[in-house]
């Protein structure tokens, strides 16, 4: 990944062109190098959490987002606490799909999440 510039806006396009996995790296990457006090560390923080919701990554998209509902940033914590739900009831949905595929033979496949609106930190 050393070729690849680590930025919000090069996470961004990894998204756009559906490398989820490489966007992850790179708003990872990019979070450990910027400054948590930055407009753009909150916007990378929110764009994981939903990364990782898409992914069906849960628990990273429940742990990230629990940090965020607990930020210095009010809009991203109204932010976070609406992704909170949001990844609830995923997740709950999820469990309950599971116990059922595992009580019969057929297994349906599931309706993909939506992602909420477009994070905005001002």
């Amino acid at each position: 990944m050393t070729s690849i510039t680590i930025s919000l806006e090069t996470g961004l396009e990894a998204l756009k062109q559906g490398k989820s996995e490489t966007a992850i790296e790179i708003f990872e990457a990019f979070c450990q190098n910027v400054s948590s006090d930055s407009r753009d560390f909150w916007q990378a923080q929110m764009h994981l959490v939903k990364t990782y919701q898409d992914n069906q990554q849960m628990e990273r998209a429940i742990a990230l987002c629990s940090q965020l509902c607990a930020c210095p940033n009010a809009q991203v914590q109204i932010w976070a606490q609406q992704m909170m739900k949001d990844l609830n009831k995923s997740e709950s949905s999820a469990e309950s799909s599971a116990e059922s595929a595992e009580s019969t033979e057929v297994i349906e496949p599931q309706p993909t999440v939506e992602s909420p609106e477009e994070p905005i930190v001002e």
